[in-house]
């Protein structure tokens, strides 16, 4: 928000204001105005500071995709093989079984 100090200065004199009130009255309504807002830097080194963020929080997340997919692939490979081995047993097992009824 624009302030023009100079222009309120004159107007408060205008009414009837003596200079050193007025000087002081606009001191504190231009320290009011402008305390807390962002500027125009403010807000590009904001955005700047957001995309790196977002930079870094993008490849850290491909970073923990990527070990998740080779968890996963890495699991399954696991599993099939546990599964492999079970179902041979399984197979010997309903062999043996068969043959065993098959002698009775």
């Amino acid at each position: 928000m624009l302030f023009d100090t100079l222009i309120a200065a004159r107007q408060l004199t205008e009414a009837g204001m003596d200079e050193t009130q007025a000087a002081a009255v606009v001191g504190v309504l231009r320290s009011a105005v402008t305390e807390g807002v962002a500027t125009k830097t403010d807000i590009v080194e904001s955005q700047a500071t957001t995309k790196a963020d977002i930079g870094d929080l993008r490849a850290e997340l491909k970073t923990g995709i990527g070990e998740l997919r080779e968890t996963t692939k890495a699991d399954i490979a696991a599993l099939r093989a546990e599964l492999k081995t079970e179902i041979g047993e399984l197979r010997e097992t309903t062999k043996a079984d068969i043959a065993a009824l098959r002698a009775e």
